[in-house]
């Protein structure tokens, strides 16, 4: 038995796959829920950047302000926009609000 293989229409291109968002999670050395946010992505094999705030008080003078004066950390943000802390990265993965959004 053979194998079909249909070709493609003459002019079609194929779809191109969205670059996954950008998600960035500013963190502490010694944050509990920090190391917990970063399991979450991983078990969720969602890549993800860290920045480390204990050495850089601009900067986290910066994410305060970007993220309405939340000072806990971890803070997530997804292309810049402010996601919130732990508990709310939780409930988006949970939700399947997560995978929608880096899928959109």
């Amino acid at each position: 038995m053979q194998d079909i293989v249909r070709k493609p229409p003459p002019g079609h291109r194929p779809k191109k796959r969205k670059v996954q968002a950008r998600v960035v999670l500013y963190t502490g050395k010694d944050c509990r829920f920090c190391q917990r946010a970063k399991q979450l992505l991983a078990e969720e094999k969602i890549e993800y950047r860290e920045v480390v705030l204990d050495d850089k008080p601009e900067l986290r003078r910066k994410v305060l302000q970007a993220s309405g004066g939340r000072r806990a950390l971890p803070q997530v943000f997804i292309e810049r926009r402010h996601l919130g802390g732990f508990f709310e990265l939780k409930r988006m993965i949970e939700g399947g609000g997560l995978t929608i959004l880096l899928d959109h």
